[in-house]
C-alpha cells in the first residue's frame, strides 16, 4: 500500500521541552525577547519586524478604533453575541466583511491596487486607465461622511514616525490627488495598506493581517452584547413576522386510511 502523500510544514514543530515556530525555538529565541507584532508578522511570514515597525502597528489598530455598533459589520456581531457567546461572534462579523467594499476585507485590495500603481510604467495614466472603467478604487471613498476620522488620526502619527517617504505611500498619495477632487479621500485601508507595503508585507499577507488589526472592534461589541445577551436581538416580535407557509397535510397512513 502506497503511503500518502506528507505535507510540508514551516509553521511549528514541538519537541521535547521546547516549540519551533517558523524556524525558531520558542525558547531560547523568542521567550522574553519577542513582542506580539513580531510573532504575528512571523506567522504571516514576514521574516522579521523593526521596533519601529511594530509602533506602527500599534497606531493602525489604535486609530482604527470605530466601534459604533451602528456600523452594519458589528451590528451582525451583535446579534450572534445576543445569544451569549463571544467568539462566534467575533467571528461572524469578520466573515461578514471579508472581500467586502468596507472593513478588514477592503485592506488586501487597497494594496494590490497600491502595488500595481507604484509598478506600472507610467503611474498617472495607468491611474486614468482605471478611473475610465471602474467606478471604485478600493482604499479611497468614506460612506456617510467627508473624511474617515481614522485616516486622519493615522496620517498624523504615520508622519510623526517618519512613515510617509516609502514608494507606496508615494504612490497613495498620486491616487489621493486625482481621487479626492472626485469626492473619494484615502480611507484608513488605503493608509495602513501603504505603510504596511513600505515595511515589507505582501498584499497577501495584509490579507491575513485585517482582522488582527481591527479585532478590538469585534471584540468590543461581542463582549458587550454577550454580556447584555438581549431578547430584542434574539427573537422577532410576533407582529413583525406573516406566516404564508401552507398548513400542514394530513397523513393518509397517520389516519389509518389506504393511499
Amino acid at each position: 500500500m502506497r503511503s500518502p502523500p506528507s505535507l510540508p510544514t514551516t509553521v511549528g514543530r514541538a519537541e521535547r521541552g521546547d516549540n519551533l515556530f517558523r524556524g525558531h525555538s520558542v525558547a531560547s529565541e523568542l521567550a522574553g525577547r519577542a513582542t506580539r507584532w513580531r510573532a504575528v508578522a512571523l506567522a504571516v511570514g514576514h521574516p522579521d519586524l523593526h521596533p519601529d515597525h511594530e509602533a506602527l502597528l500599534d497606531d493602525m489598530v489604535v486609530c482604527s478604533l470605530a466601534a459604533d455598533p451602528h456600523i452594519w459589520p458589528l451590528k451582525v456581531t451583535r446579534i450572534v453575541a445576543a445569544f451569549g457567546r463571544v467568539v462566534p461572534a467575533i467571528a461572524t462579523g469578520m466573515l461578514c466583511t471579508a472581500g467586502g467594499f468596507m472593513g478588514w476585507g477592503t485592506y488586501a485590495p487597497a494594496a494590490r491596487f497600491l502595488v500595481d500603481l507604484r509598478e506600472a510604467a507610467d503611474p498617472a495614466a495607468k491611474l486614468e486607465a482605471w478611473l475610465e472603467t471602474t467606478r471604485h478604487i478600493p482604499g479611497f471613498g468614506v460612506a456617510f461622511r467627508g473624511e474617515d476620522e481614522r485616516a486622519i488620526a493615522f496620517r498624523r502619527c504615520a508622519t510623526d514616525r517618519g512613515a510617509t517617504t516609502g514608494a507606496h505611500w508615494q504612490a497613495l498619495e498620486l491616487a489621493e490627488a486625482r481621487l479626492r477632487p472626485r469626492g473619494a479621500p484615502p480611507n484608513i485601508a488605503a493608509l495602513s495598506a501603504a505603510v504596511l507595503l513600505d515595511v515589507g508585507f505582501s498584499p497577501a499577507q495584509i490579507d491575513a493581517l485585517g482582522p488582527v488589526l481591527l479585532l478590538p472592534n469585534y471584540l468590543a461589541n461581542a463582549v458587550e452584547g454577550a454580556a447584555q445577551a438581549p431578547e430584542l436581538l434574539r427573537r422577532l416580535p410576533a407582529d413583525a413576522l406573516d406566516d404564508r407557509t401552507p398548513p400542514p397535510r394530513e397523513s393518509p397512513r397517520a389516519g389509518g386510511r389506504d393511499r
